[in-house]
């Protein structure tokens, strides 16, 4: 008995094979008792041929007996030549890169309908057919079969992609066939939608139709990358005939599909955390565009539902605060916390930033979370104390916050303008001035660097926008202003001094925020900050002298503080003259009331912001660091235990 069939449909075209008309479908097709394929729209007329057994079905009638007759072997055969000769020409286009004009799309798509047209001239023969049909279950068979169909489903997928880029500009069909490799035509497309003016709309338009100005970004964005990828391109087009009311782009169906993925983020979080079972939090507060105060919920677990077991930290959303106050946000933590399942007797550290409504005493989360948990022990954040105790050092004295006042006021008078901004362009070679930043202290050392390295150019600046003709009146008066108050003495020695500390202490602030910072390393750090404050409160002043003392030589200004007025009297005949007294004693009223209490303000608020990392260190120090473990002897172990037992259980 001969396997049951399968059938193929090949359609002739009517037409000659090079146009890009949709063709008809046409031909009878025989009756077989094997399955019928429908294949791509440019194949008519049938042939049958038995399927492996692996691939019959057990269920299908016996196939007809069919009279087997030999193809032509011969090569010379003048359908064999014809066909191997569409073949060759088929790959040489494929592997052609240089010339454009034979790597055409259309040509292209020629020499497959030539080699369509070719194999169909043989298998319309009675012979082959035959041939097939009697070929049984051999792996020949397969693999012609396979071939077959690739062949026909290339084509088909060919002829659809030449449809839809027929009328597309050449550029865009050069993106769209070489596809995100195209990183050249991918910049050219990006910057032009960048400079667009649908880059500036909203997000989601008030149109939700696709091509027009005012569907907003997110299509527009769908429309910019259709033009590099395919498959995005034939479902756009898709939309357009209307061949599909499913398309998945309107704003309720993406606003779903990014709810669904956000659920099914926050159930793989909540799934670790309860595996890990204890797990610490991290909350801060900010506002939002629309003026709404927001909090940030973090948890810090052991991450041990891998094989690599890491402690991790996880984002679990914003939480709406309607009150600030210390009770308003433990309210609201608690309430979330309970609805993601987590039980608070689990918390066994809470992490917030050195406000008062986080960090009091009395009336803090900090506070009402550990009356609750006793086991919640609370760190501030070590950055955020850090750049506090910088806010401390810059409201010390009156001149410390006029130093930073001219800072910005040199920013806010040139970045006013574009006139302005150009003129600073012109005489600063490399940095540009900086804003100060209110919130992050240490980032402020791109601030001062921009004037300390490049002050004689900035006064430069400031004099020729002061006697600029097109300049504004205020301006010129505060540009008048800015360059005498640049070029005494005193701001210049600020200004070294400010810059050293800023880049010691900034340095320090990116070794915090490192993911591999532990409690050791950390006091390490605080440390090595408080020994540099001693240092340099001893040797800083005389050195900071010298390099101020050199920029004031460059900027030609004299190294001189300003004298109080004194009384006049007359000098005897063997006084000497005491202006050199005057000026040393200008330089020690600088060190002392200025030097000397912003050192001292830092030292003092180190120690204080870091005294609750000091105790934790003395508790859970040695169980930190191997070398300390092993160096403790029985006795001290034992101690070590009483004392985190009773600090755990308290």
């Amino acid at each position: 008995m001969s396997s049951p069939r399968r059938r193929l449909r090949f359609i002739y075209p009517p037409h000659p094979p090079w146009t890009l008309h949709n063709e008809s479908r046409a031909g009878k097709t025989a009756r077989t008792s094997g399955p019928s394929i429908p294949m791509a729209p440019a194949f008519g007329r049938s042939i049958s041929f038995p399927l492996s057994p692996a691939r019959s079905s057990s269920s299908t009638k016996q196939a007809r007996h069919v009279r087997s007759i030999s193809l032509p072997t011969c090569r010379a055969h003048p359908l064999l030549a014809h066909l191997h000769a569409t073949t060759r020409a088929a790959r040489a286009w494929a592997a052609a890169t240089a010339d454009p004009c034979t790597t055409s799309p259309s040509s292209g798509l020629a020499h497959l309908a030539a080699l369509h047209a070719a194999l169909a001239e043989l298998l319309v023969l009675p012979e082959p057919r035959a041939a097939l049909a009697t070929a049984g279950a051999t792996a020949f068979s397969d693999r012609l079969l396979d071939g077959l169909l690739a062949l026909a489903d290339a084509h088909g997928a060919f002829r659809e992609t030449l449809i839809v880029v027929d009328i597309m500009p050449p550029r865009k069909y050069a993106s769209a066939h070489d596809g995100y490799r195209d990183w050249k035509h991918i910049s050219e497309s990006l910057k032009e939608h960048e400079n667009s003016a649908k880059h500036i709309t909203a997000f989601q338009g008030s149109n939700n139709h696709l091509y027009n100005e005012q569907n907003g970004n997110f299509l527009a964005c769908v429309e910019m990358v259709a033009e590099f990828d395919l498959v995005m391109q034939d479902h756009l087009r898709r939309i357009e005939r209307k061949d599909i009311h499913y398309h998945y782009l309107s704003n309720k169906i993406q606003n779903e599909l990014i709810s669904l993925l956000a659920s099914d983020i926050t159930n793989t979080i909540i799934k670790i955390i309860k595996e890990a079972k204890y797990f610490s939090i991290i909350l801060d507060c900010t506002l939002d565009v629309s003026h709404e105060e927001q909090m940030s919920l973090i948890v810090r677990c052991v991450n041990i539902s891998s094989n690599k077991i890491e402690v991790e930290e996880y984002f679990l959303g914003f939480l709406k605060v309607d009150d600030t106050s210390g009770l308003g946000l433990f309210n609201v933590l608690i309430d979330s916390l309970e609805s993601f399942g987590h039980d608070i007797d689990d918390i066994r550290g809470q992490g917030y930033d050195n406000g008062s409504n986080m960090k009091g005493n009395h009336q803090g989360v900090q506070k009402r979370l550990l009356d609750k948990n006793p086991r919640a022990f609370y760190m501030p954040c070590a950055c955020h104390s850090l750049n506090l105790t910088l806010c401390d050092m810059a409201k010390s004295c009156n001149e410390v916050v006029s130093f930073f006042g001219i800072v910005q006021r040199i920013y806010t008078l040139f970045s006013g303008s574009t006139k302005r901004w150009k003129v600073l362009l012109d005489h600063v070679p490399s940095l540009t001035v900086k804003s100060l930043c209110n919130t992050r202290w240490e980032s402020c050392i791109k601030s001062v660097a921009a004037i300390r390295y490049q002050a004689p150019h900035i006064r430069a600046a400031l004099f020729e926008l002061h006697h600029a003709s097109d300049t504004e009146p205020m301006a010129k008066s505060d540009a008048k202003s800015l360059y005498d108050l640049i070029g005494t003495f005193e701001f210049i020695l600020g200004m070294v001094i400010w810059h050293d500390i800023l880049y010691a202490v900034n340095v320090v602030s990116k070794k915090l925020q490192s993911s591999s910072m532990c409690l050791h390393s950390t006091l390490e750090q605080i440390d090595g900050i408080m020994s540099y404050f001693d240092k340099y409160r001893n040797e800083g002043f005389a050195s900071s002298m010298v390099v101020a003392k050199d920029i004031a030589s460059v900027m030609g200004v004299e190294a001189s503080f300003p004298v109080k007025r004194r009384a006049l009297r007359k000098k005897h005949y063997d006084e000497n003259d005491c202006s050199n007294e005057a000026n040393l004693q200008g330089e020690k009223d600088f060190e002392v009331n200025y030097f000397l209490v912003m050192l001292d303000m830092a030292s003092s608020s180190l120690k204080n912001r870091f005294e609750d990392l000091q105790v934790f260190n003395g508790i859970f120090g040695p169980l930190l660091n191997s070398s300390s473990l092993k160096s403790l002897d029985h006795i001290k172990l034992k101690e070590l235990y009483h004392v985190g037992k009773n600090f755990l259980c308290r």
